[in-house]
């Protein structure tokens, strides 16, 4: 009997900077954007660090997840 591999994708890891993150309105704001780009599977916003780490597929941007954050008001670096 002949066993087929799935193969699977692996997640990449991408880290921005938004100055602008002060508080929990803006972790819930920036969550729910991203939440919205499929293929995202784990998001975290630090507001000390003013960092946001997103865990997605590779097919996914920078530049896309920078473009979202733009949309609602956050640079990022």
């Amino acid at each position: 009997m002949k066993i087929k591999e799935a193969k699977m994708r692996e997640n990449v890891v991408t880290r921005l900077i938004a100055p602008e993150i002060v508080c929990d309105g803006c972790v819930n704001s920036i969550k729910k954007a991203l939440s919205n780009i499929k293929g995202i599977s784990k998001i975290d916003v630090e507001i000390q660090t003013k960092t946001v780490t997103i865990e997605h597929f590779p097919e996914i941007t920078r530049e896309q997840i920078s473009e979202a954050l733009e949309e609602i008001g956050y640079s990022t670096q």
